[in-house]
């Protein structure tokens, strides 16, 4: 082989490699090698009390203690944090902007085909917000669809608003809003007749100062047969972060270190422990 053969041949191998290297650098990395590369962890969530909101002592709630006690247990040193609103959740974890839904994201059958889901963080039932001196009594949605007069606020894109549909609750008496606190205040202003929401959710704000014309029912009957179970979500493709978190979650979730931590935040013991059959 003459020599200048020889020096193009180490010339196209070094170039290659470069090709390769750089390729590898321009690659996206999954979830699960930054996780155990970078030790970082990107969660969205929505401002909903109590799965997630700002409180004296900044970001809180549920799904906020429950990943940061999942964080603490895998060695994660920065939790990156993205707002966002409800109905973005979903499309936003999708298209990369974040890696797990950490907001008191309900599973349901239609989210399960585009999202994977943890095990449950907790089983909550349904209630309806309504004004203290609403005189109107409902146990049901079926009985919000009856009354031609009721004007229901869901948050857009819950599980509350398909279950109004279902129940019979027709397009011009549902009222969607942007997240709970515009929930609150359309039914205070009289726009919105009552709110369906989960019951934590509803607790924690009549909670709220100012809000003590407010009170919470809760709703039985279908399509409510079985408690609501919140859970963490992740993209299909990326098994390997959801399995490493699922092992983290399983040491935690239900247990003595769990319970002080959030029953504070406005659950019940009950509400953080399955009942059987429910997992």
């Amino acid at each position: 082989m003459s020599r200048a053969l020889a020096c193009c041949l180490a010339l196209v191998l070094v170039s290659a490699g470069g090709i390769v290297w750089w390729g590898r650098m321009l690659a996206p990395v999954d979830a699960a090698t930054r996780l155990t590369r970078e030790s970082s962890l990107r969660v969205g969530y929505a401002i909903e009390a109590p799965y997630a909101f700002v409180g004296p002592q900044g970001l809180d709630g549920e799904s906020v203690a429950v990943v940061n006690a999942m964080a603490s247990r895998l060695g994660i040193r920065r939790v990156d944090w993205v707002v966002t609103d409800f109905h973005e959740l979903i499309p936003q974890l999708l298209a990369g902007r974040f890696d797990v839904i950490a907001a008191g994201l309900f599973t349901t059958s239609e989210r399960a085909q585009r999202v994977d889901f943890s095990q449950p963080t907790a089983y909550v039932g349904a209630g309806l917000l309504l004004r203290v001196d609403e005189s109107r009594q409902y146990a049901t949605l079926a009985e919000v669809a009856a009354d031609t007069h009721f004007v229901l606020a869901v948050v857009r894109d819950a599980v509350e608003e398909t279950r109004a549909r279902m129940a019979g609750v027709p397009l011009e008496r549902l009222l969607r809003v942007p997240d709970a606190a515009s929930g609150f205040e359309a039914v205070r202003s009289g726009r919105a007749d009552g709110l369906a929401l989960s019951a934590p959710t509803l607790r924690a704000g009549v909670r709220a100062p100012g809000h003590d014309d407010l009170r919470v029912i809760m709703l039985s009957g279908e399509p409510m047969a079985r408690r609501d179970r919140p859970a963490l979500a992740f993209r299909k493709q990326d098994q390997r972060l959801r399995q490493i978190c699922e092992r983290a979650l399983a040491t935690y979730l239900g247990s003595d270190e769990h319970l002080v931590r959030v029953m504070p935040l406005g659950f019940t013991a009950d509400e953080l422990r399955p009942q059987a059959g429910e997992r």
